[in-house]
């Protein structure tokens, strides 16, 4: 078993081939993105990024509302949860790599 407290890395490459492919959905101006919500680069990347969850063993669901949540089991159910939360659906006419995430209270560790 790892060490829990060892410090996490992100794959770099794997992250920036992510925000590619996202912005390759709804393309807008040069550099940038014209995805609406609700139109069908909207589903596009509601479903890529359902993909990319479910292949990372994620169990997704999906609210009333069209958030998407994803969930990946620990092996420790007793312990705190790591949660993050992002937003993939730049705002319109956005820079193509735009993305915030950020780690909520409780949260020690945050990566990709």
């Amino acid at each position: 078993m790892k060490d829990p407290q060892a410090p996490l890395k992100a794959n770099g490459a794997r992250l920036w081939n992510t925000v590619e492919a996202s912005a390759d959905i709804g393309v807008g101006r040069p550099g940038g993105l014209a995805r609406v919500a609700l139109n069908d680069d909207d589903r596009r990347m509601r479903d890529q990024f359902v993909r990319w969850c479910e292949q990372a063993g994620c169990t997704v669901t999906v609210d009333g509302m069209g958030n998407i949540f994803a969930r990946r089991a620990g092996r420790d159910d007793s312990l705190a949860p790591v949660l993050l939360g992002a937003t993939w659906t730049p705002r319109s006419m956005a820079d193509a790599t735009t993305a915030s995430s950020g780690c909520w209270p409780r949260s020690r560790r945050c990566a990709r």
